[in-house]
């Protein structure tokens, strides 16, 4: 598995991974955007995913504003429904998928001997986990409507594949459990940009009152925004509804009102340590009291709150059990870095039993560490 990059931006917020003894087999791609409407034509099985990380928010940059119509008779637009448009920035942090499968059946060729599993997430205005309409598209504030550019579909973000070289049909609990494999997909820490209308009433499609109508993702100004995410299954590197599953979303709290200007103060934060912690050789019979750790430290350039999460704190793989914590108090915890001064944190790693089955050999585990400060 190639190693995942730290993930920085100029924002608060913001997540980066740091995995330990990696050995997967996967490729690295973009991060993508899919037709929401399309994305909806894929069916669902029932599968556990679990978002680890920072959700978006609302940056306070936002776009000049403009008129625009959100109901139509025909092709004239209602006068009643005339309002404020304008775009606005969300910052996604960035973090990681974790998805727990047993011999999900996505359709297509399950024989090629390579299974492609991703993350997918988008904004909404309901709370529901089963949200119809997303706004976020990342790239420049000129796809907004803000800027006259009236054809933003609704969309959702697709994470970069993990692909494991077994048809997904064989991977089961128990093959994960015995491999030590976690299904962990990084997310990418990016902008995405949400039109946002102030609509006296709620309408429908959005265009230019001088114009016409069109398929126009948009939020109220004044409506809570939700954060909702959902794990891919596929068989073909392509993204399809004949070879792909979803698991339903599940919708989180929410995220804050579009219309909130919030302050962004950046913060940089720089994390240096190993990612290997090694045990050793040990006995079957002697392992107590058997320990590794490594040392890391963090550094930022203003006084931060720094958080900690282990995504697993106890780790698995041919019958040997590993317990993980940070700094001894468990798998999270927050430190406080002053401005420029160096903080030195520690993950480690104990033996807590051994099956008696266990042939001498070997072995890798791995666990991911999530860091977001603010």
């Amino acid at each position: 598995m190639e190693k995942v990059p730290m993930l920085f931006q100029k924002r608060n917020k913001k997540v980066f991974l740091f995995l330990f003894s990696i050995f997967l087999p996967c490729h690295v791609y973009s991060d993508e955007l899919i037709n929401a409407n399309y994305m909806s034509q894929i069916p669902t099985q029932s599968f556990n995913k679990n978002f680890y990380g920072a959700y978006p928010a609302p940056t306070g940059v936002v776009g000049p504003t403009v008129k625009g119509c959100t109901r139509w008779s025909g092709t004239s637009c209602d006068p009643d429904f005339i309002s404020d448009v304008w775009g606005a920035e969300f910052f996604m942090p960035g973090g990681a998928f974790k998805l727990t499968i047993n011999s999900v059946k996505p359709g297509g060729n399950d024989s090629s001997n390579k299974c492609y599993l991703r993350g997918a997430w988008g904004i909404e205005t309901t709370s529901g986990t089963t949200p119809t309409l997303y706004s976020a598209a990342y790239g420049s504030m000129n796809q907004t409507a803000s800027y006259n550019n009236w054809s933003a579909a609704p969309v959702v973000v697709i994470t970069s594949p993990l692909i494991i070289n077994k048809r997904c049909s064989e991977i089961t609990e128990e093959w994960l459990l015995e491999s030590g494999t976690e299904l962990i997909i990084p997310a990418s820490s990016i902008p995405i940009y949400a039109n946002i209308s102030d609509p006296f009433r709620w309408g429908g499609a959005m265009g230019s009152p001088s114009s016409s109508k069109n398929t126009v993702a948009w939020l109220r100004a004044k409506a809570d925004v939700y954060f909702h995410y959902t794990g891919l299954v596929c068989s073909t590197a392509s993204i399809n509804s004949s070879t792909c599953v979803q698991s339903r979303y599940t919708g989180t709290a929410n995220i804050g009102k579009p219309g909130e200007m919030v302050p962004v103060t950046p913060i940089e934060c720089n994390v240096e340590g190993g990612n290997i912690i090694s045990l050793g050789s040990v006995a079957k019979n002697n392992y107590s009291g058997t320990f590794g750790r490594v040392d890391m430290s963090v550094i930022c350039n203003r006084d931060s709150t720094v958080s900690l999460q282990l995504i697993n704190e106890n780790i698995s793989k041919s019958g040997i059990d590993i317990k993980m914590s940070i700094n001894k108090q468990g798998i999270k915890q927050d430190i406080q870095v002053g401005s420029n001064q160096r903080t030195s944190f520690f993950i480690e790693a104990e033996i807590i039993s051994i099956a008696p089955s266990t042939v001498p050999d070997s072995y890798e585990m791995n666990n991911v560490l999530l860091l977001s400060y603010n």
